[in-house]
């Protein structure tokens, strides 16, 4: 679903995109998987950035950091350009 929701993303389908990301995140929460959890969440944030919700995209890019082992620097970048 992750992958299907990237795909509807990337050829701007973007209602059809959150359905199915959000549909992979619920899964994700269901099995227990840190790893697709965290590919979930970080797909949101940037389907939310690029729809211009960027109070949504940075939900879900809090969500990713204590998931992931991102560099200061890494977490700066992700906010700086959420709020652009």
């Amino acid at each position: 679903m992750t992958n299907l929701g990237g795909i509807y993303w990337k050829t701007g389908k973007y209602q059809e995109s959150e359905k199915n990301l959000l549909e992979a995140l619920k899964l994700a929460e269901e099995i227990g998987d840190p790893k697709y959890l965290m590919a979930v969440e970080d797909n949101l944030g940037n389907l939310y950035d690029d729809i211009g919700k960027p109070a949504l995209a940075l939900e879900h890019f809090k969500i990713t950091s204590p998931l992931e082992i991102l560099s200061p620097i890494n977490k700066i970048v992700k906010i700086f350009f959420v709020r652009k």
